[in-house]
């Protein structure tokens, strides 16, 4: 602990040395600048190469981000089929009127809303019946088509209004559609399970898409016939689609493509127009004619055969040169597909020649101003060497105010153990009152320097997770550190309440209610810290405080988190080989007590033990020698606690507090917060619940609001949370 002790500051000479010569005001004005100049020669010219082949090897990275991206995109709009077309077979499965024109496009509309990239959802029946909903250019279009017993094919399309009717656009009777023939049809009867198609010509726009498609029956005999096929729509529009925002963002060119080189996506500048006249055929790199496509593929080392990021390599067309990258991602029961893009070479560097022209704009800036602070600084050097003294002094009481900001008056000690003392104070700047626990220096005396280095590591390190931790239910870190006198020490927020072992002493155990009530709070704490790979390793009545927070109360504050122990071991406390102590027999797991690694679920053993003690008073175990308790804890089944009091217990409450106290960890509960689910869903049976109303009037019988008159002047102690050894904020 370091006491305040004001000091008086003391001007010294300064001496005159062979080097004053160096300091004179002509050395300034012409050494400063000449040095400044040379550096920034030599610098530039070596980092100048270095700048630009760290430029390409970001853009190149940014690139393959950005193709990541793009096929993270494709992927969830390609993941929109799964839910539409489970929303498709659960409308089949509730046998809807299909010759209700209205009904159906309202409901395939309805489906296809709000899944950008699909092109369109349809349903075909076994009949030889066709109604599917897709979105053109002019708006939502619903089409009907069926196969007559006289072999005619009708075919009825109509614009959805606004208002949700049907204006007929089109009308044939003899379209040669039968949907029963079409690639996704015959694919989904074959393999009676969802299928993705082979890119495929679309019927009516003769665009290259592919299908999802999942095959319909009886939901009460899945293997029987066959009663039709569900399927939602990807063509190169609705896909190019989804690509073109990434486009517009990066200036770049994006597609997608199958091994065959069949492209299936194209920007939306890349698309060809289509011709009625001419032959329809799959849209192909070879059958697109783009120039800057066609020197894609010629450059493409190989398409890749995993999902993992791939090297970009140079493409030239029409003298140009670009960067580009190939990904590719698989579809579940489909095949592979693959994404490119091609960016502007010229548009990745032009960032880091504009920074190289930036730096040297700045040093040319840099080298004036240091020229002018040169002069400046030779004209004040005289007067500079005649304040030194002076300013040595200042400095001194700068330290000793910036000292003061940092410390705190200790009020008044309130309680002494192993680890040292814990005090009331308050911050001397800001009057917040706070509570500072001092791990004694004795505790690192006799100890290796090695075994002291450990230590001090350890605290830092877990102190700084603790003071990191967030979670209104773990207690408050303000400040840590290692004092000069070699005292650790660290700064927590000041409670008004009652630690869990007193509160059952003082007034018996509790209901069960509470006592659910406060265990989810310390799942709260536990999560978080899990999730920070952070164990408590000593949970304990002792340790969970219940406390009040301006309005509210029965808040539970976690205390003592993952803070290292340095003390000897007593009969409450088990040694490890490493000569700390790790927690407490009688809430000890079976795994921290044999020495075992320990994750999360060792503390979830300790809640369980704790839940114990609220329930019935007891302790799980009992007796006085820390080995005994241990091994109780390894061998002993637990008797439950309806037994321990000889009263019944909600039977989900107690096989939840039975689950924390397995010997395995495999056998508890997954983690707190599968914990806090259990607690909150367990039936409680007729007992009332613990609600705020009940809380405030328990606590106003019990706990009444602490006058804040602890805070009195006259304090004789100051403690400066100096850091010694390294150890810092």
């Amino acid at each position: 602990m370091i006491l305040a002790t004001p000091g008086a500051a003391t001007a010294l000479p300064v001496p005159t040395t062979s080097h004053s010569r160096l300091a004179s005001p002509l050395a300034m004005v012409v050494l400063i600048p000449l040095l400044v100049l040379v550096s920034g020669i030599t610098v530039g010219w070596i980092s100048r190469a270095f700048l630009r082949a760290a430029a390409e090897n970001t853009a190149a990275t940014a690139l393959i981000h950005s193709t990541r991206r793009t096929a993270r995109e494709l992927s969830q709009s390609l993941d929109q089929a799964a839910p539409a077309l489970g929303a498709l077979r659960a409308w089949m499965n509730s046998r809807p009127d299909l010759n209700d024109d209205h009904t159906v496009a309202r409901t395939l509309l309805a489906i296809m809303r709000g899944r950008p990239g699909v092109a369109m959802a349809n349903v075909g029946t076994a009949a030889g019946g066709f109604h599917g909903v897709e979105q053109r250019d002019n708006g939502w279009i619903y089409t009907r088509a069926t196969v007559e017993p006289d072999g005619s094919t009708p075919r009825i399309s109509w614009h959805i209004t606004e208002q949700l009717g049907l204006d007929e656009e089109s009308r044939t009777s003899h379209s040669t559609y039968d949907v029963r023939q079409r690639p996704f049809y015959l694919a989904a009867a074959r393999e009676r399970t969802r299928v993705w198609t082979a890119p495929y010509l679309f019927f009516a726009s003769g665009i290259t898409g592919v299908t999802c498609a999942e095959p319909l029956s009886d939901p009460a005999d899945p293997s029987g016939p066959l009663l039709g096929v569900v399927a939602v729509d990807f063509n190169l529009e609705s896909l190019g689609g989804v690509l073109q925002p990434i486009d517009d963002q990066f200036d770049s060119h994006s597609f997608l493509f199958t091994a065959e080189r069949v492209l299936v996506g194209l920007p939306e500048d890349w698309r060809p127009r289509l011709d009625a006249a001419a032959p329809r055929r799959l849209l192909t790199v070879d059958g697109l004619g783009n120039p800057l496509l066609s020197a894609y593929f010629a450059a493409l080392p190989a398409l890749p055969i995993s999902d993992q990021n791939q090297p970009t390599f140079l493409v030239r067309a029409d003298g140009q040169e670009f960067a580009a990258t190939v990904m590719r991602f698989h579809l579940s029961n489909g095949p592979n597909w693959y994404v490119g893009m091609l960016l502007p070479r010229e548009r990745l560097m032009a960032e880091a020649d504009r920074h190289l022209r930036w730096s040297l704009v700045i040093g040319l800036a840099v080298l004036a101003l240091t020229s002018g602070a040169a002069l400046w600084f030779a004209r004040h050097l005289a007067q500079s060497r005649r304040d030194a003294s002076s300013a040595r002094a200042s400095a001194r009481a700068a330290q000793a105010a910036a000292n003061d900001l940092g410390s705190y008056r200790l009020i008044r000690l309130l309680g002494k153990g192993g680890m040292g003392e814990v005090w009331l104070a308050q911050h001397r700047m800001l009057a917040r009152p706070a509570a500072i626990k001092l791990i004694k220096a004795e505790t690192m005396e006799g100890r290796d320097p090695e075994r002291r280095a450990e230590i001090r590591k350890r605290f830092t390190a877990e102190a700084r997770i603790t003071a990191n931790l967030r979670s209104r239910n773990t207690i408050e870190l303000y400040d840590y550190g290692i004092s000069e006198d070699g005292t650790f020490f660290y700064v927590m927020e000041l409670l008004d309440g009652i630690d869990l072992f007193d509160l059952v002493v003082r007034y018996g155990r509790l209901s069960r209610a509470r006592v659910v009530h406060l265990l989810v709070q310390a799942c709260h704490s536990l999560a978080e810290a899990h999730d920070r790979g952070l164990v408590h390793r000593d949970i304990k009545p002792e340790n969970i405080f219940i406390c009040r927070r301006a309005d509210e109360v029965d808040v539970l504050k976690v205390l003592d988190f993952g803070i290292v122990r340095m003390q000897e071991p007593t009969l409450d406390m088990v040694k490890t080989s490493q000569g700390l102590v790790q927690g407490t027999p009688a809430t000890m797991s079976p795994e921290q007590a044999t020495d075992r690694p320990l994750d999360g679920r060792s503390d979830l053993y300790s809640l369980g033990c704790v839940a114990y003690w609220l329930l019935t008073g007891q302790p799980v175990f009992e007796g006085e020698r820390a080995m005994a308790l241990m091994t109780d804890h390894v061998q002993t089944p637990p008797i439950p606690p309806s037994q321990r009091i000889g009263q019944p217990l909600p039977p989900a409450l107690e096989a939840i507090v039975m689950a924390c106290l397995a010997k395995d960890p495999a056998d508890r509960p997954a983690d707190a917060r599968t914990l806090a689910r259990m607690l909150l869903a367990a039936d409680l049976g007729d007992e009332p619940p613990w609600t705020e109303a009940a809380r405030q009037a328990w606590w106003q019988a019990h706990l009444a609001p602490r006058d804040p008159d602890h805070l009195t002047p006259g304090v004789q102690q100051v403690f400066h949370p100096r850091r010694a050894d390294g150890v810092c904020d």
